[in-house]
């Protein structure tokens, strides 16, 4: 049976983080995949109680770190598109 996992789609600010970057969410290993523009998708390692607006803190192996916010704490497997980027934009608005 495979590890738990929490995916969700997140605005990240400034910070493009390329697709299958190893990070870590607020300590816990994650891997990136980037959406475009501000947004990413994060497989965090292990299962997390998170929710749309939460803050995360996503820290680069190299030790950069970026603030961001979880806008879809349930995110569903799917790669980069302009529907996607419309529906990630105006969630990044409300919260």
């Amino acid at each position: 049976m495979p590890s738990p996992e929490t995916v969700v789609d997140v605005s990240l600010g400034d910070a493009r983080l390329p697709t299958g970057a190893r990070v870590e969410v607020d300590g816990v290993p994650a891997r990136v995949v980037w959406l475009g523009g501000r947004f990413h998708k994060l497989r965090i390692a292990a299962a997390r109680a998170l929710a749309a607006g939460d803050a995360i803190l996503v820290t680069e192996e190299g030790g950069a770190a970026h603030p961001g916010v979880v806008l879809d704490p349930a995110a569903e497997r799917h790669g980069p598109s302009r529907e996607l980027t419309a529906r990630l934009t105006a969630l990044a608005q409300r919260s």
